[in-house]
């Protein structure tokens, strides 16, 4: 082995890139032309838009053929909605948003033909009412409903 090993927190942070970058890289295939791609992503300063960033470079060093340049979006539906029309070829989405994108529900007007390609995380969904509700049971009699701090 040459240069520095890595890190622990070095692979803990390149770990979840491998699989879609992996993926990715079989896409592009070994030889041949550089295959250009664009990414949606999210809004630069996110954490979408630092994972695409992140997508884009360790796909570059898999494969170097394959370049992907990540796009500045509003977020899922509008992902979803660029790889409906064309102006991107990858994105990232919430699951929620792909299906209905899939099945043809509002906001989207017809429906989309898209895949997941990789599981970048677990997402868990929240439930939240105005402040001023805070004190309401919260659905197994309790009224011990933890505030989220602003």
């Amino acid at each position: 082995m040459t240069g520095r090993p890595m890190s622990r927190r070095g692979l803990l942070a390149a770990a979840p890139l491998g699989a879609p970058a992996a993926a990715l890289a079989r896409c592009s295939g070994d030889t041949g032309p550089v295959r250009r791609l664009r990414l949606a992503t999210r809004a630069p300063g996110g954490p979408y838009n630092a994972f695409g960033r992140a997508l884009a470079v360790q796909a570059a060093r898999t494969a170097p053929q394959l370049h992907i340049t990540t796009l500045s979006t509003s977020a899922s539906v509008d992902n979803l909605c660029r790889l409906g029309g064309g102006s991107a070829d990858l994105g990232l989405a919430m699951a929620d948003a792909a299906e209905d994108a899939v099945r043809g529900r509002a906001p989207f007007s017809t429906p989309y033909a898209v895949t997941a390609l990789a599981r970048v995380y677990v997402n868990c969904t929240h439930l939240v009412v105005p402040a001023r509700d805070e004190g309401r049971a919260d659905g197994r009699g309790s009224r011990r409903v933890p505030r989220v701090p602003r």
